[in-house]
């Protein structure tokens, strides 16, 4: 069995909320750059456009990989500290050429053709730790904390990250908004092209 077209898979998104911590809950950085689905062989943005040649580092990067699989993450271009330089990303994009990014990857949807999207999280997690190698520059596994994330997000917000994002450490994957994912952010800090030009990254 193979996974299916990129195109047919319908992204899981968090719902806005303010920052809590619990016990049945887990925490990511939430990554400031472009939402993306992967393949071994292709990138597919969130609005479904076709990004395989925009980011060919990524690609070389994924083509290492063992196996096939369906990755979810964020493309992002980081400083030096490992904090998403959005506006320098938006320059990335436009001339398909440039500074190298990384794939800050948070979920693995399919593997060697299985589906993997009702498993739990942590289970999918553990999953994706054994394939993301731990010293490539182009690929960067998200770490997550458990139940601190009211301590996650004051890290955040120290660091310059957009936020955290809290999920159920028992959640499926499923399509669309949903409250097993819950997302907290920094004043000023806006989804994807939504983000003021004027703004300067700390």
């Amino acid at each position: 069995m193979r996974e299916p077209a990129l195109s047919s898979i319908e992204l899981m998104l968090a719902t806005d909320f303010q920052p809590f911590s619990g016990p049945e809950w887990i925490f990511e950085f939430k990554y400031d750059g472009y939402r993306m689905l992967a393949s071994k062989s292709q990138l597919l943005t969130r609005q479904k456009k076709n990004a395989t040649t925009w980011f060919p580092e990524t690609i070389l990067a994924l083509q290492e990989l063992r196996g096939s699989f369906v990755l979810d993450g964020e493309i992002c271009l980081l400083d030096q500290r490992g904090v998403p330089q959005f506006d320098r990303m938006r320059g990335r994009v436009r001339l398909k050429g440039g500074d190298l990014v990384t794939y800050c990857v948070f979920d693995l949807l399919f593997q060697n053709g299985r589906d993997l999207r009702e498993l739990p999280l942590l289970e999918r997690k553990d999953r994706l730790g054994k394939l993301i190698p731990v010293d490539d520059p182009q690929l960067k596994y998200i770490e997550h904390l458990e139940a601190e994330g009211i301590e996650m997000f004051k890290i955040a917000a120290s660091v310059g990250m957009e936020g955290v994002v809290g999920k159920r450490a028992d959640s499926p994957y499923v399509a669309g908004r949903s409250r097993l994912w819950l997302k907290a952010k920094q004043p000023g800090f806006h989804d994807g092209w939504e983000r003021p030009k004027s703004r300067e990254h700390a």
